[in-house]
């Protein structure tokens, strides 16, 4: 983690760049992940939003952006390409990654201020691409296109064609993720509308030309496998699919598979974009695979043990042009919504979720940056005797998602024994602590310490566990406002409680929710779990 930090320091100093020891240019697509970055470990936001409206004006009068801006290097790309001595133009999918760059930026600020100049962008450039859709195939092409080109990434795609799947689903997740939801905010609902209709209808192309249902996966050489006489994947294919819930009838196990497995026939995207693989898999609980690949790929970096930075590719070479302080900043995302799963569920963390993935680590603490504050996140401990701690910024709501084998009961009751759970259950959820308690008592004192435990006999509920939780600031209440909610709990694990008038969350195993009734300076939560 050092070395990324060091990287960091180097790539986002005056301006976001790639680097300083080539280009120094503002880039978005592989280079715009350093916006998470930033803003997590240092807590900056100036610098983002800086990047946001300087990169912005470097639109061009046809609608597409200039790659990286401002850069003396793609204006003369834009001449050279003219004349037919360069390849490559300004990168399309750096212009698609930069609308996910002012959308993460909103969620992570709540400020909407930048919106007011890039929007518009946004907009002309959303407009240019869909003047490219191929009317025989209803997708966009990645050849061919005059100025402009498509990248995506330099390593694993064997021919050009191969790239048109992870172009096209890039630019629908981009359409439906992104764009149509900063339309929605600032009032362009016609512009929302189209938006995520253009993007539902490159969404739907890219299954009918690319998904293979016998396989149940995207193949990028699909249309051409027979030709080709090899099958092709490529791990930006498989993530993007599996990120923005994009393989039919949510059939992602066998992306997930490829993702972990890194077949010969799948591609690998160069380190600046490996993010999107790793954040796949954690979106799988796949954090085996991505702790295994920090300690090998990542820690296993020429760079790391010989300059303490992350290099451009995979393997450096000296005295090439390739950097040896580039801006593949992975392991901080990964440290920060992987390992604490902390993320935004509303624009400037006023609500947030901490989905922790501590895998196999027995030892981590660290501070993720918020524009509300702190969060102190550690874990301790092997699988089975874990200690889960973290912090509450103030005035802030914070929702605990655990994994599906970490079953922890809660809110916290004042006894032994199931019946002030039952009890809370009873009318179903959204009730206090102070009904949930046996006696009614709602308050502790500072500092004080209240204990749960709660047994169950079933095979799917047996549980014994502890929540402490410790009031600090001076706080009379810190109540939790809902109960758990299960999902995949027998009706006789709860007898007396009426469980049909339980909410179940389809979307996590255990849910829990955390709010502050008093502003509190610091609150630390301790879990103890299985």
């Amino acid at each position: 983690m050092d070395a990324t930090v060091n990287t960091l320091n180097n790539s986002a100093q005056d301006l976001i760049v790639d680097g300083m020891g080539r280009e120094r240019q503002q880039y978005s697509g592989d280079c715009g992940h350093q916006l998470h970055a930033v803003m997590g470990t240092f807590g900056e936001t100036r610098l983002p939003r800086r990047f946001l409206i300087t990169y912005s004006q470097g639109l061009s009068s046809e609608g597409y952006f200039l790659d990286c801006w401002p850069a003396y290097d793609r204006l003369a790309r834009v001449m050279q390409k003219q004349l037919g001595l360069s390849n490559w133009g300004p990168l399309l999918d750096h212009g698609v990654g930069f609308v996910f760059d002012n959308y993460y930026y909103y969620c992570q600020t709540g400020d909407t201020t930048h919106l007011a100049e890039t929007l518009p962008r946004l907009l002309r450039s959303f407009d240019y691409l869909t003047t490219l859709m191929n009317p025989a195939d209803s997708l966009l092409p990645v050849e061919n296109l005059g100025i402009p080109s498509v990248w995506i990434d330099h390593h694993g795609y064997k021919k050009s064609r191969h790239k048109i799947l992870a172009f096209n689903l890039y630019v629908s997740a981009m359409c439906q993720y992104a764009l149509a939801p900063l339309c929605e905010l600032t009032g362009r609902t016609a512009d929302a509308v189209r938006a995520r209709a253009f993007g539902e209808a490159l969404q739907q192309a890219c299954v009918r030309r690319f998904w293979s249902p016998e396989r149940q996966v995207f193949v990028c050489n699909l249309p051409w496998e027979r030709e080709e006489g090899e099958t092709r994947y490529h791990d930006r294919d498989l993530a993007t699919a599996v990120l923005f819930d994009m393989c039919p009838g949510g059939k992602t196990a066998r992306s997930v598979e490829l993702l972990a497995e890194e077949p010969a026939e799948m591609g690998f995207s160069y380190p600046a974009n490996a993010v999107w693989r790793l954040w796949a898999l954690i979106k799988a609980n796949r954090i085996d695979v991505v702790l295994n690949d920090l300690r090998t790929r990542w820690a296993g970096m020429e760079s790391v043990s010989l300059n303490n930075t992350l290099q451009e590719g995979w393997h450096a070479k000296p005295d090439n042009r390739e950097q040896w302080s580039h801006c593949p900043i992975a392991p901080l995302i990964v440290l920060q919504q992987g390992i604490a799963g902390i993320r935004p569920l509303e624009p400037g963390y006023g609500r947030f979720e901490i989905a922790p993935q501590p895998g196999d680590l027995t030892d981590a603490a660290f501070t993720v940056q918020t524009v509300k504050g702190p969060i102190d996140f550690a874990v301790s401990g092997k699988r089975g005797n874990r200690r889960l701690s973290f912090t509450v910024p103030a005035g802030t709501t914070a929702e605990l998602v655990l994994p599906a084998g970490e079953k922890v009961p809660f809110p916290p009751v004042a006894s032994e024994g199931g019946d002030g759970l039952q009890n809370g259950l009873q009318d179903g959820v959204g009730r206090g602590l102070s009904d949930l308690l046996h006696d009614g008592r709602a308050h502790a004192a500072t500092g004080s310490t209240v204990a749960a435990r709660w047994n169950c006999a079933c095979g799917i509920c047996k549980i014994r566990s502890v929540v402490n939780s410790l009031i600090a600031g001076g706080c009379r209440t810190y109540v939790p406002e809902r109960v758990p909610m299960f999902r995949n709990v027998r009706k006789h694990c709860f007898p007396a409680a009426g469980l049909a008038s339980v909410n179940f969350v389809p979307a996590f195993p255990a849910y829990y929710r955390y709010k502050a009734r008093y502003r509190i300076p610091d609150f630390w939560a301790y879990v103890y779990f299985s």
